[in-house]
């Protein structure tokens, strides 16, 4: 009988050890139970942020790709408009070049013309003493035109007074030579 109490105390103690082993694995699994949820909440959690990283990289792809497109087409419209702001600086230098160019020609045209007033002031202060010199000449004929005969043609000429008409002038030349 001891045996059997020996026995019995052994599997009591086996029973009790196993329940007790049992008992902590059971409060050991429920705390890895809690632990797996905990990291299963955790592992979806890093898959819906995983995800949300990756869209946002998808959409900040697509930003950069349309931005370095859009680059791409500003730099051509920049280097468009850098060709033509040098063509512009070019022709403003022909242009000024050019201005510069007509306003010596100006200022050569105006001395010209400047010289040509003071020749023609000159020539005119000229041409004024003839025509005062030469009215002189022509009362001195008037003088004289007052005694030559102003019938005879040579005596006309003389005084700048018209020819007389055939007729008038054939009469004078008859009546001339009656006398």
């Amino acid at each position: 009988m001891k045996l059997g109490v020996g026995i019995v105390m052994a599997c009591a103690l086996s029973c009790c050890i196993l329940l007790g082993t049992l008992y902590f694995r059971r409060s050991q699994a429920g705390g890895l139970r809690g632990r797996v949820l905990q990291l299963q909440d955790e592992l979806q959690m890093s898959q819906e942020f995983s995800q949300e990283v990756l869209r946002e990289l998808s959409t900040a792809t697509e930003r950069k790709n349309r931005m370095q497109r859009s680059l791409k087409e500003l730099e051509s419209q920049v280097s468009t408009w850098e060709k033509e702001l040098e063509e512009r600086r070019r022709q403003t230098g022909t242009c000024q070049q050019e201005q510069k160019d007509a306003d010596e020609q100006l200022k050569s045209s105006e001395k010209e013309l400047q010289d040509a007033k003071s020749q023609h002031e000159e020539d005119k202060a000229g041409w004024n003493n003839d025509i005062n010199s030469l009215k002189k000449q022509v009362e001195l004929k008037s003088k004289v035109c007052d005694y030559v005969d102003k019938k005879s043609a040579e005596g006309r000429k003389l005084c700048g007074l018209p020819e007389l008409p055939k007729a008038d002038q054939s009469q004078q030349e008859t009546t001339g030579k009656q006398q």
